[in-house]
């Protein structure tokens, strides 16, 4: 308990951020050495939030991130803005794939599934399979063309929008804002967790 208490003090410092005070840091401690892996684990102070999710610390300072609200993605724009902390999608080149574009969130879209080949992938299996935290899945921006689900931020595709963006070399890029959004775009990126069928 000293040495984890110890190691959370420390990482709070040096990201310079208000001093997590006792009560909560021994709330975290018991937590995670009570609670199983299902458990959603986690503390508040100071506008500062810890989560933990398969043995990872999250740290986010300010507000919560808020869900991705759905917009429609005008034909004469590359770029469509998400919103506060959320970023952007950008296609890189000015050919667009037919049809209206829309994007939306996991919460108001749950039965929505990727089709990848001849299989449906539901969000939920993508988004364990990614270690997408459960708390930052409806931040996820969800791309649907004519209501038919092609993309999970900008590393998971429909095999249709794969074959159209390699056919016109095109990408979908998301660059979201929040440092904690721009991590878990990078962890895909990284391990491609999801890209592959």
């Amino acid at each position: 308990a000293a040495l984890f208490k110890l190691v959370i003090r420390r990482w709070l410092a040096l990201g310079n951020v208000p001093a997590l005070p006792n009560r909560p840091l021994q709330d975290l401690y018991e937590q995670m050495t009570k609670a199983g892996s299902d458990h959603r684990i986690g503390v508040e102070w100071a506008d500062c939030t810890i989560q933990v999710y398969r043995n990872q610390l999250f740290l986010h300072q300010g507000p919560g991130i808020k869900a991705c609200k759905p917009k429609v993605w005008p034909t004469d724009q590359r770029t469509l803005d998400l919103g506060s902390g959320l970023g952007r999608l950008t296609f890189d080149s000015p050919l667009r794939p037919n049809g209206d574009i829309t994007v939306t969130n996991r919460q108001l879209e749950p039965q929505l599934a990727l089709a990848r080949g001849d299989r449906h992938h539901s969000l939920k299996n993508l988004f364990q399979s990614a270690h997408i935290p459960a708390w930052l899945r409806n931040c996820i921006p969800l791309t649907l063309i004519n209501d038919e689900l092609v993309a999970i931020g900008d590393w998971a595709f429909s095999s249709t929008l794969t074959s159209w963006m390699d056919e016109n070399h095109v990408k979908l890029t998301w660059q979201p804002d929040a440092p904690i959004l721009q991590y878990i775009a990078a962890q895909q990126h990284k391990t491609g967790t999801v890209k592959t069928d």
